[in-house]
């Protein structure tokens, strides 16, 4: 192998791990643990947490385009990293393998018992999503999108407290789940090859009204724990449930630093419902992974102040 193919194959593999996806999953499991706990903690169970979560969302993201191979060299995704034959599909299939092993055996020598059955379980879904529910891809949609929630109870479960974690879990996989949808749309004739979607089933329109309607419950729920320290003092909402380590975070989701960057993502995620209504698909999914990356970045800015 000549050094331009070997650079070629070194980054195809990384392309192949979708880093930036990978960076909110590991962000995503901080945040929970931090949340969980009430405050920003830097340490090496932390840094274990992320390095997993980060690594099991690249291997599925890499068994994931294995397995689409065959159609991606029929489509215009033909320039990803298998179809342009920068890596081999042999390559591809050991790399994913290595990363779920290496991800899993990291949770299991290094995290809570209950963090480590999370990332097996999530591993082998995802691995099933691929080889079994690609074509039934409804039901996989649905799959994705729980795995994306499901990331900020992993990093939760080493505290074990995962009240605030339902709210930020939720909001996840109602806007992943519409984002899910949106691809489906645009992607519709070359999913016909061998999937079934849900446009398929009931119509682009029918599609784009349901994920116009996930947005719209995932919106209220990202934004509603600015709002918790003025139900708290009116008697609404019992703080028994919190810590006073949450209780103290809580309090700084009612500054005006959280509350701009919320709304501000809030704000994304409307434009990405708007644009899916437009059928302006491609620009719809990135508002919505903006949004859901300011989110993440907003409640990190509410524990730091």
């Amino acid at each position: 192998m000549n050094y331009k193919k070997l650079k070629e194959t070194i980054f195809g593999l990384i392309e192949l791990l979708r880093p930036f996806n990978c960076l909110i999953a590991g962000l995503a499991a901080y945040l929970g643990y931090c949340i969980s706990l009430g405050n920003i903690q830097w340490n090496f169970q932390a840094i274990m947490l992320i390095l997993v979560a980060f690594l099991v969302c690249g291997a599925g993201q890499a068994i994931n385009d294995y397995f689409d191979a065959q159609i991606d060299v029929k489509s215009s995704k033909k320039a990803r990293p298998i179809p342009s034959a920068r890596v081999s599909a042999k390559q591809a299939i050991l790399y994913s393998a290595g990363i779920f092993i290496i991800a899993n055996a990291l949770a299991f020598f290094y995290l809570p018992r209950i963090a480590y059955l999370i990332s097996i379980f999530y591993s082998l879904l995802l691995i099933a999503y691929s080889v079994f529910l690609k074509r039934i891809k409804y039901l996989g949609n649905i799959l994705v999108a729980s795995a994306t929630g499901i990331t900020y109870f992993f990093g939760a479960s080493i505290i074990g407290n995962y009240f605030l974690i339902w709210i930020l879990a939720l909001s996840a996989f109602f806007a992943n789940w519409a984002r899910e949808i949106t691809k489906d749309v645009e992607d519709i004739q070359i999913d016909k090859l061998d999937k079934i979607t849900l446009p398929m089933m009931i119509g682009n329109k029918a599609s784009e009204f349901f994920g116009i309607v996930l947005y719209l419950i995932a919106i209220p729920l990202v934004v509603f724990p600015s709002f918790i320290p003025a139900l708290i003092s009116k008697g609404i909402f019992n703080p028994n449930y919190l810590t006073n380590q949450q209780l103290v975070m809580v309090e700084n989701f009612a500054s005006p630093a959280f509350i701009a960057l919320i709304s501000f993502s809030a704000a994304l995620m409307i434009i990405a419902a708007l644009n899916l209504y437009r059928r302006k698909y491609n620009i719809s999914q990135k508002f919505a992974k903006f949004a859901m990356a300011l989110a993440i970045i907003s409640y990190f800015i509410a524990l730091m102040i």
